[in-house]
């Protein structure tokens, strides 16, 4: 009679194994439930294990946690299916049944299978999530290192197929990125039950993008920031403050090094209108500093908490590499922001007719690799002028060309300082990764 069954081995076994494999993705489900509760409470809970600290953030870790709990789901679903499909063959053989009967009956057992599967391993654990405390899910931490380490070499394999598969369908990581990112924008709009229009998913989008932004990608580099001087007389500093259309200014003692606070136009009218004398060091403000490597998210919100609408940035030296905005921060994630003094303004990356690019020296390259698709610039310069003058390792002249990685670039404008427009063409078959000065 066993010789009709759908699995012959040692049931004993077999439902070990099940319930093994039932426990341990119920204690992911609960684990992962559990660090929704604590992303959406901010800092309400006690701090987050950093075991499960993938689980809340975009990393290989989440991947290879989302791969195990897939894995433990379908051994799961394969031993609940065989140890109903010998239960019913206890009470009434189906093999003795017309064929249509059988498909029946093994297609409503696959439903029953799913169902008290998602029931045990996901619905229930997640429940239990939302009243446990937080020792039972730091209890549950071992379970989620050792499910992730086990299935480190599966995704290994999952990467390597990927990468092929992108190879042959010519997809670059930048695609792959773009998709990742709007399955995030996906599970954050199923998560709140609304559809998330075109407006709020771009605001979403550009949120996420700012984990991958440091306070150098937004920076204004000093040779470009126009400063008061405190030892000028304030006729000169306002014909500076008339001619730059600007309504804050580093007041600094000979150069930005030398930074003592920023100077709001506002004050300085509102001392006029008083009939007081103006004197910059009385009304200056203070400032913050930041680090080029520090996270541009952690900037905005410190910048947003002490009400401080412009920064300095320092090297590790001390000296001053240029300055920040609370505008320039807030742009990237409502997108630019321009008012009627901007209207004359040109954009700083624009497609052509002929195919290429015309890229602003001032562009930031997060900005360049995201239009042209291409990754270039490095962690250590945030302008795409910058970039190439540091892998020149000097200033290109006028009407120069190259190729830079991925990028036949031609210098269209310089000065003796800086590059200030280029025309860019992509080379994505090149694959080239010098630099060939023409």
């Amino acid at each position: 009679m066993h010789d009709y069954w759908l699995f012959s081995t040692d049931w004993h076994l077999d439902l070990i194994v099940l319930l093994v494999a039932i426990g341990a993705k119920g204690s992911l489900s609960f684990c992962e439930a559990s660090a929704k509760r604590e992303r959406s409470n901010g800092e309400k809970e006690p701090p987050f294990p950093k075991v499960l600290e993938s689980l809340r953030s975009d990393s290989s870790g989440k991947d290879v946690f989302g791969l195990g709990s897939a894995c433990l789901g379908i051994i799961a679903s394969v031993l609940g299916f065989i140890f109903l499909w010998n239960s019913v063959y206890y009470l009434w053989n189906p093999l003795d049944a017309d064929l249509w009967v059988r498909l029946w009956v093994g297609l409503a057992l696959l439903g029953l299978t799913a169902l008290i599967q998602h029931l045990i391993t996901v619905s229930l654990p997640s429940l239990f999530a939302q009243k446990a405390s937080p020792e039972a899910w730091r209890g549950l931490t071992w379970v989620v290192l050792l499910v992730t380490w086990s299935t480190y070499p599966i995704r290994w394999m999952v990467m390597l197929g990927e990468w092929t598969a992108r190879r042959l369908l010519g997809l670059g990581k930048t695609v792959q990125q773009e998709q990742n990112l709007q399955a995030e924008i996906e599970a954050l709009g199923n998560s709140s039950g609304e559809k998330l229009s075109s407006g709020i998913r771009e605001i979403v989008g550009n949120t996420l993008q700012l984990r991958n932004l440091d306070a150098q990608d937004i920076l204004l580099p000093r040779h470009l920031v126009q400063v008061l001087e405190v030892n000028d007389p304030l006729s000169k500093n306002l014909e500076l403050v008339n001619a730059s259309g600007h309504t804050r200014f580093p007041l600094c003692n000979r150069d930005l090094d030398h930074c003592v606070g920023i100077v709001h136009v506002k004050d300085v009218f509102r001392e006029m209108a008083e009939n007081k004398d103006v004197d910059l060091n009385k009304i200056k403000r203070d400032f913050a500093t930041f680090s080029p490597e520090d996270p541009l998210a952690e900037v905005l919100q410190k910048m947003l908490k002490s009400r401080l609408h412009m920064a300095l940035v320092r090297d590790e030296f001390g000296g001053a590499i240029g300055v920040i905005t609370l505008e320039d921060a807030l742009e990237e994630v409502v997108g630019e922001i321009k008012d009627e003094f901007d209207a004359g303004e040109e954009e700083l990356i624009q497609r052509r007719i002929d195919g290429t690019y015309q890229v602003a020296g001032l562009a930031q390259t997060h900005e360049v690799a995201e239009a042209l698709g291409i990754r270039c610039g490095n962690d250590e310069i945030s302008t795409f002028g910058g970039w190439i003058t540091m892998a020149l390792g000097r200033i290109p002249k006028q009407n120069e060309s190259f190729v830079l990685g991925d990028l036949e670039i031609t210098v269209e404008k310089a000065d003796g300082v800086r590059v200030i427009i280029t025309a860019v063409k992509p080379l994505h078959d090149m694959g080239a990764t010098g630099s060939q000065a023409t």
